[in-house]
């Protein structure tokens, strides 16, 4: 620096940032130039790999609103609400999420979501996420852009449920992303949820009709295994993923620590789509509902034993059984859809692709794997379960194939003749089957889960007990959601309140 030259004298403290003008140059068609003055404020923050870090304000046309936007920014810092990174979008954060973080995250108590959950979370980000707010940057997506994302869901028809499980994911990959300065706050906690289309309730059960369900699931080939359901209130994957070396007779205790589930993969490991196909034309009676069911042939297929997991099939008003002899046949299908190098159009047929098909995973949460008390009556049902098992594999010989996870045989408690699992799918028509036999109304296989709760409150069983014997985490989960008091039970107690409040009724 010369004698002569003073130095430039400061105006500004750290911290308070600066305002500097630019000028651009534009050049119209006819030829003149136009030059366009604007405004922009900035901040300093912290060195990063050797480089002095800085956030801009945004432009301004003047330098008095360029200040106002440079103080906005001041004072978002100072509230810690600056976001200081590279501002992505809401499809490129979510991605980023269900991909990375999400199958790691630490969930009740467990390592990551399972991969059942990924997928239908991509889903739904994929299906209702991305095309309404999937392009808006991370520091300027609104409460109201997620509200009007959830009302649009609710339009379609979306029951609350899932709304809910969306709003969920929302809130946890907003809130990581709001930790790391992804976005000033999560605007995920802020939102109103829609009321949405309320899910289908399971109607209530009377106490007999429970016990003609049940003496007509005994008589199954598996009967043990919906006196477990029933009885315990075990879930689907829970009895179906039941092993013979939970079982502990001296003991006198069941752990339940599998649970049977269909694994989804991520999607084609054969690659891009080569182009696109149309799909195949699909079928439908278009005569009216079913009549009745016809008789199974007493030389079923031995392969899709046992024969009470073959549903029977429907009887139509047209007297034919493939929809497409149907005189008034509804064709649907033939939509385009992404061809793969594979050939195939599922994700869980290609060869290539990782996951699919039925696998073994542990049980929910630490609550599900704690050790049911086994009484003598279910004992004895149990080892005559096994009893018979050994007895069918005898007589299935060769057609036997048991089944293999990683290299190491697998004995199921519950399995098919031949040693292989049983498809969820199977189960859920053996339920209906045996719903048509006790002349039950349908309800889902998982009310066999509502009805231990109910039968636990109709005997006063105190509910710190039925929420251990139902493995909940949350005693609010055992009352508020499973416990339905039998209909009788209601009628008691109203009498006995209008008795209290109203005397006796007239005529007594």
């Amino acid at each position: 620096m010369g004698g002569d030259q003073k130095p430039r004298k400061r105006t500004k403290s750290n911290g308070e940032g600066s305002v500097y003008r630019t000028v651009r140059k534009k050049t119209r068609v006819d030829g003149t130039v136009v030059e366009t003055v604007s405004w922009r404020g900035y901040i300093t923050l912290d060195i990063v790999g050797g480089k002095q870090e800085k956030k801009y304000s945004k432009s301004a046309p003047t330098k008095a609103e360029a200040n106002k936007n440079l103080r906005d920014l001041i004072n978002a810092r100072d509230a810690g609400t600056l976001t200081t990174t590279k501002a992505l979008t809401v499809q490129e954060w979510m991605e980023h999420y269900l991909t990375v973080l999400a199958p790691k995250k630490p969930i009740k108590g467990r390592k990551g979501n399972r991969r059942s959950t990924l997928a239908t979370y991509k889903g739904y980000a994929k299906n209702h996420v991305y095309p309404r707010i999937g392009k808006k940057r991370m520091d300027a997506v609104k409460a109201e852009d997620l509200e009007a994302c959830y009302q649009a869901m609710a339009d379609a028809g979306m029951a609350a449920s899932s709304i809910h499980q969306v709003d969920a994911m929302m809130k946890v990959a907003f809130d990581i992303a709001w930790r790391r300065n992804r976005m000033p706050r999560n605007i995920a906690d802020l939102t109103m949820l829609p009321a949405g289309a309320q899910p289908k309730e399971d109607r209530d059960v009377e106490l007999d009709e429970m016990l003609r369900v049940l003496e007509v699931a005994k008589k199954r080939r598996l009967g043990a295994k919906w006196v477990l359901r029933i009885v315990y209130g075990l879930r689907q994957g829970e009895t179906l993923g039941f092993t013979v070396p939970a079982l502990d007779f001296d003991a006198g205790v069941l752990n339940v620590r599998w649970q049977l589930q269909r694994d989804r993969p991520d999607g084609h490991g054969c690659g891009d789509p080569v182009g696109t196909e149309r799909s195949r034309l699909t079928y439908a009676h278009g005569c009216g509902e079913p009549t009745g069911t016809a008789t199974l042939r007493s030389d079923a297929d031995r392969y899709k034993e046992p024969p009470e997991l073959v549903r029977p099939p429907k009887l139509f008003p047209c007297g034919k059984r493939q929809a497409k002899q149907c005189p008034k046949v509804v064709v649907g299908g033939g939509v385009e859809r992404p061809a793969w190098p594979c050939g195939k159009a599922q994700a869980a047929r290609c060869p290539n692709s990782d996951g699919g098909g039925l696998v073994l995973l542990p049980v929910k949460t630490k609550a599900s794997d704690a050790p049911l008390p086994m009484p003598k009556q279910i004992a004895d049902l149990l080892k005559a379960r096994l009893t018979a098992q050994k007895r069918e594999r005898i007589e299935e010989g060769p057609r036997w194939k048991g089944w293999e996870i990683n290299g190491e045989q697998v004995l199921l408690l519950f399995s098919q003749r031949n040693g292989r699992p049983i498809d969820p799918r199977d189960d859920w028509d053996e339920w209906v089957s045996i719903l048509e036999e006790a002349g039950a109304e349908h309800i889902r296989p998982h009310a066999a889960r509502h009805w231990a709760a109910t039968m636990m409150v109709a005997l006063e069983i105190h509910p710190r007990i039925a929420m251990t014997l139902l493995r909940h985490a949350d005693i609010q989960t055992t009352m508020n959601l499973y416990a339905r008091s039998p209909n009788a039970e209601l009628r008691k107690a109203a009498e006995e309140m209008s008795a209290l409040f109203l005397g006796k009724a007239i005529g007594e």
